[in-house]
Formats: structure tokens, C-alpha cells, sequence
């Protein structure tokens, strides 16, 4: 019993991200009033999530490359929580769950994390 409840908010989750990706796809953020980014507005300064939505609109109209040149963070982000479920769903003890735990969880994750928000957000922003 214990193992079914384990994963029990995964299918609210999952229709809850399909809901939200099924709107980006079929409404444009650039013409209908989807939020806009309050650091942008405010600071002329893109943060690391700005051009996510229109990304995610481009990737589910097939413009990968469009939606890679609007931003790149999003793309780093669902191959992380993407090898995170995968993790979620191996059997405890395996080889590769302990591997994935160490890479996923680990303190060089969290370096690469900073560093690259850090880096992709200046260069964006100067370029």
C-alpha cells in the first residue's frame, strides 16, 4: 500500500503541467495577457526565466531552434526534471538510482546550477 501512495500526486502533476503546456501551445503569450516578467519591467534586465513562455509556446507549435534562441534555461531544466523522474521511478538500491542520486543531488549539481544561471543571465543580457 505504501508504494501506491508514494506516487500519488504524480497524475494531479502531470495533468496540472499538461493543462498549463496545452495553453502555452495554443494561446501566443506575445498576443494574448499572459503574466510578463516583473524583474524585465522594472530593471530592462532579463532574468533567466524571461522568454519561457514564449518558448514553450514555439516548442509546441515544432520551432525548436525559435525556442531555444528565446531561452535556454527551460530546456537544461526539463532534461533535469526529466532524469529526476526517471530517478523516482527506479528500483532502490540499483546502481543507477544510486548514481543518479549523486549526480542529481549532489553539491555539483548545485555549482552547476548557479553557474549556469549566472553565466546564461549576463550573456543573455549582453549580447
Amino acid at each position: 500500500m505504501k508504494n501506491k501512495t508514494r506516487y500519488i500526486w504524480i497524475i494531479p502533476a502531470l495533468l496540472g503541467a499538461a493543462v498549463v503546456v496545452a495553453l502555452y501551445g495554443y494561446f501566443d503569450p506575445m498576443q494574448f495577457p499572459f503574466p510578463k516578467c516583473a524583474v524585465y519591467a522594472n530593471t530592462g534586465i532579463q532574468c533567466p526565466g524571461c522568454g519561457s513562455q514564449r518558448a514553450i509556446h514555439q516548442l509546441m507549435n515544432g520551432n525548436l531552434i525559435e525556442a531555444l534562441r528565446l531561452n535556454l534555461v527551460i530546456f537544461v531544466a526539463m532534461i533535469y526534471f526529466f532524469l529526476i523522474g526517471i530517478h523516482e521511478f527506479l528500483k532502490s538500491g540499483s546502481r543507477i538510482k544510486v548514481l543518479l542520486s549523486r549526480v542529481l543531488y549532489g553539491r555539483g549539481m548545485l555549482i552547476f546550477w548557479v553557474v549556469f544561471i549566472l553565466v546564461y543571465t549576463v550573456l543573455r543580457n549582453l549580447f
